[in-house]
C-alpha cells in the first residue's frame, strides 16, 4: 500500500469516527495529530466551536524533539496538566484515525495518569459456561491467579483496585461471585459476595439459574477508602434499590456495579437502572461491564459507564473494549443530597390491607 493510500485510509476512518463523536462542554474531545516532526493535542468543545487547551512537541515545557513515543508521553502529560487548569475532568479520545499503539497509545496513557481507583468488570477471572467447567476451573480466593495478580498490580501501581467480581469456590460444590477491593499496598480492604442471584427466563430463550450454582451473599459492604466510601454491589443487584439505599444511608459516596449484563436486558434497562440508582442515592455509580460474544453465543451488552450523583452519564465505553475515565469530586455527592434530600425523607408506612 502506498503512503498516499495509507493516508487516505486513515482519513476515511477518521471521518467515520467523527460522525459519531463530538466534544461537549461536559466532556470535550481530545484530538491528536502527528507528523514526521511533531505531535499535537487539542481539547475541543465542538458544540461551542472552541479549543479549551492545547499542547504539542513545540511547547518549551516538553523539552523533547521528534515525533516519537518519548515525546508523545511528554505531550500527553502536558495536555493533562492544562486540562486540569481548564477544569476538564474527562474527555472523549479522538485518535485521528491512527491505530491505538505507539505514539498514540503513549500520549493517551500519559494524559490519563493520576487515576486513584481502577475497576474491572464482573466475572473478570473467568465466566463458566456450565457446572462442569466451573467446578474444573474455580479455586479458593487464596489460590486464584487473577486475584493474586490484581493484588500485585495494585501495589505496583500504588492505586486502589476493585476486582469487579471473581468466581471462587465456596462451600461444597457451589461458587461465590465475589467483588474484592485492594488498597495501594495490595492488601484486601473489603470483600462482597453478590446477594441477589440471577434466576430468569428471557423471551429470547436465554435461561439463567445462578442460585443452583452460587451461594448468595448475606452482608452489605462498604469499603472505606482514602478518598471516600465505596459501596460494593454486583450486576443483578442493581435491580434492588433497597440495597443501594442502605449503602448510601451508611455513608457511601460511590457505588460499584461490575456487571455482565446480557445484550437483551442491557439494551432495555442498563442505563436507566444505573441513572436511577445514582439519583436515588446521590452517589457516583461506577459500572465496569463486560462486552462481546462468549463461546456459547451469549452476548454481553458492554457500555461501561460512570454516572454522577445527579444522574448524568460522565463516561460511556459503548460497545468498545476500552478504558473510561472521569474526575470524581465527592463535594458533588453532598451537593446532590442537599438539593434532593430524599435519603432523609423516607417514612415508615403500613402495607395495603
Amino acid at each position: 500500500m502506498s503512503i498516499l493510500n495509507r493516508k487516505e485510509s486513515r482519513r476515511k476512518i477518521h471521518r467515520r469516527i467523527r460522525k459519531k463523536m463530538a466534544g461537549t462542554a461536559e466532556r470535550p474531545r481530545l484530538a491528536v495529530h502527528y507528523s514526521n516532526k511533531n505531535i499535537y493535542a487539542q481539547i475541543i468543545d465542538d458544540e461551542a466551536g472552541r479549543t479549551l487547551c492545547a499542547a504539542s512537541s513545540l511547547d518549551k515545557e516538553v523539552e523533547a524533539s521528534g515525533s516519537n513515543v518519548a515525546t508523545a508521553e511528554k505531550v500527553g502529560a502536558l495536555i493533562a496538566s492544562r486540562a486540569g487548569g481548564a477544569s476538564v475532568g474527562s474527555v472523549v479520545f479522538d485518535r485521528g484515525g491512527h491505530l491505538y499503539h505507539g505514539k498514540i497509545k503513549a500520549l493517551a496513557e500519559a494524559a490519563r495518569e493520576g487515576a486513584e481507583l481502577i475497576l474491572t468488570p464482573g466475572t473478570c477471572n473467568f465466566m463458566p459456561q456450565n457446572k462442569q467447567a466451573r467446578c474444573a476451573t474455580m479455586l479458593p480466593e487464596s489460590e486464584d491467579k487473577v486475584v493474586k495478580s490484581l493484588a500485585i498490580l495494585a501495589a505496583e501501581l500504588k492505586i486502589t483496585l476493585l476486582a469487579g467480581s471473581v468466581i471462587l469456590s465456596g462451600d461444597g460444590d457451589k461458587a461465590v461471585n465475589r467483588s474484592i477491593c485492594f488498597n495501594s499496598l495490595g492488601e484486601v480492604v473489603a470483600r462482597y459476595d453478590k446477594i441477589h442471584l440471577f434466576d430468569v427466563s428471557l423471551d429470547n430463550g436465554e435461561r439463567h439459574s445462578e442460585s443452583a450454582h452460587y451461594e448468595a451473599g448475606q452482608q452489605a459492604i462498604i469499603a472505606d477508602l482514602p478518598f471516600g466510601k465505596l459501596g460494593m454491589t454486583v450486576c443483578y443487584d442493581v435491580r434492588f434499590p433497597a440495597l443501594y439505599h442502605v449503602l448510601a444511608s451508611h455513608g457511601a459516596d460511590f457505588i460499584s456495579v461490575p456487571a455482565a449484563f446480557t445484550k437483551m436486558t442491557g439494551e432495555a434497562h442498563w442505563h436507566v437502572l444505573l441513572r436511577a440508582r445514582a439519583i436515588e442515592t446521590g452517589c457516583f455509580i461506577f459500572a465496569p461491564a463486560q462486552v462481546g460474544i462468549h463461546e456459547n453465543g451469549r452476548k454481553t451488552y458492554g457500555h461501561s459507564v460512570i454516572v454522577s450523583p445527579w444522574g448524568r452519564i460522565l463516561a460511556d465505553a459503548g460497545l468498545e473494549t476500552q478504558t473510561i475515565y472521569a474526575d470524581i469530586n465527592t463535594e458533588q455527592v453532598q451537593m446532590a443530597r442537599r438539593q434532593i434530600p430524599a435519603l432523609e425523607h423516607g417514612r415508615h408506612f403500613e402495607p395495603p390491607a
